[in-house]
């Protein structure tokens, strides 16, 4: 990975056309990124389809999963419980993009995915039926029955 970077910033200064510190490193990252991102999909065990540039995109890109660290210190500390889970349902309520249930599919006889935006729902639909055991639905989940107003944060 080294050479491939080092390549990348031979060819910016060779090309004689003026060039920024941000360009530079933006073409060494995507290089590193393409890189790894074979490694990345094994690890995962598949693709994943993402928003671009965007926060969980960027993350999923970088490393596999968003909240890679934290959703293995949560599965090592639940250890003792993964003969059961293999038996069970999990809920990913929120479910965004899935990638919390994919990582949850590696574990559960099943997951059910909740996300109501719809535009993120199809998403959703295409990242699940790329792995087994996900089922998902367009709707919110509340303690209470009722219609509410999606509000979407820029």
């Amino acid at each position: 990975m080294k050479n491939r970077n080092a390549t990348t910033m031979r060819q910016l200064f060779q090309s004689k056309q003026p060039f920024s510190l941000s360009e530079a490193i933006r073409k060494v990252c995507a290089n590193q990124l393409q890189a790894g991102s074979a490694d990345l999909i094994k690890r995962r065990g598949g693709k994943l389809v993402v928003f671009a540039n965007d926060t969980i995109g960027n993350a999923i890109n970088a490393s596999g999963f968003y909240e890679w660290s934290e959703l293995e210190a949560i599965f090592d500390f639940l250890k003792p419980l993964h003969g059961q889970f293999n038996r069970s349902l999990a809920l990913d309520i929120g479910a965004n993009i899935g990638n919390h249930s994919i990582y949850f599919s590696r574990y559960f006889k099943a997951v059910h995915a909740f996300e109501p935006h719809p535009i993120t729902y199809r998403i959703l639909d295409i990242n699940a039926s790329l792995y087994r055991g996900i089922t998902i639905h367009n709707y919110a989940l509340s303690d209470s029955c009722g219609n509410a107003h999606l509000h979407e944060n820029p």
